[in-house]
This record gives structure tokens, C-alpha cells and sequence, in this order.
């Protein structure tokens, strides 16, 4: 999960940035601005929500464990720096 979320952060986190900095030049305008406001902030709590609470619960849910890491059989490394080696 950690890795996946360290995949699609920079992409999310740009799209979210395009978007809520595309909002700043209506902003000011008195009949757009409160929507562009509202969007903004929209936009930057469902960015943080999507990078950090959604991964914590999809683990929480499902249960993910952290996997244990593989243990090295010595005749299974001999036979795969065999098979490394030759072409």
C-alpha cells in the first residue's frame, strides 16, 4: 500500500494543484468567487483524504499484514546464481 501511494502522489498531487490553481483567477469576482473558493478547498481536502486516510483504511479493512520478508534456502541460491550466470 505504501508503495502504491508513493506511485500515484506526485500525479494526484499535480492534478490537484492544476486545478485548484486554475481556480484563483475567479476567485475575486463576486458571483464566481464563492464557488471557486469552495472548490478550492474542496479540491485540496479530497486530495489529502485520497493520499492518506484512503490507503490507512483500505489496510485497516482488508487487513493487510506487512509481508515477511523471504527466507534465503542456501540450495535455492546456488542453483539461481547458476541460472544467472549462464545465457
Amino acid at each position: 500500500m505504501i508503495e502504491a501511494t508513493l506511485h500515484r502522489f506526485r500525479p494526484i498531487l499535480l492534478t490537484a494543484a492544476a486545478a485548484i490553481l486554475g481556480m484563483i483567477p475567479i476567485a475575486p469576482t463576486v458571483i464566481w468567487g464563492p464557488m471557486a473558493y469552495s472548490i478550492m478547498g474542496g479540491l485540496a481536502v479530497a486530495t489529502m483524504l485520497t493520499l492518506v486516510f484512503l490507503p490507512a483504511l483500505y489496510v485497516a479493512w482488508f487487513r493487510i499484514k506487512e509481508p515477511a520478508p523471504p527466507e534465503a534456502d542456501p540450495a535455492e541460491t546456488s542453483g539461481q546464481l547458476l541460472r544467472t550466470a549462464t545465457y
